[in-house]
């Protein structure tokens, strides 16, 4: 059984980190580096995607399957963020 505290520091902890994942693509280093919303949003899927396997590696009682619908989900995630990025770099945050 999972306390109670955890679920609510996840919900409070996604609220800052949901809020501020645009904050490294103004960073000076990226900005100088010019690098392009498709590769940054590249960067930020695989460190999505690698901190999810290590979260089922040590958790093994997680579901895990994969599904038609989690792909869909992924692409329309994907989708988004890229024209996020674009928008973010071309007006701003």
């Amino acid at each position: 059984m999972v306390p109670t505290w955890v679920p609510l520091l996840a919900a409070l902890s996604s609220i800052v980190v949901w809020g501020s994942f645009t904050v490294p693509l103004k960073s000076r280093a990226v900005v100088e580096a010019d690098v392009h919303p498709l590769w940054f949003q590249l960067y930020m899927s695989l460190g999505v995607s690698l901190s999810s396997f290590a979260f089922l590696a040590v958790e093994p009682s997680a579901p895990s399957d994969f599904t038609m619908w989690g792909g869909v989900s992924a692409f329309m995630w994907t989708f988004s963020n890229v024209n996020a990025m674009a928008a973010i770099q071309f007006v701003g945050i």
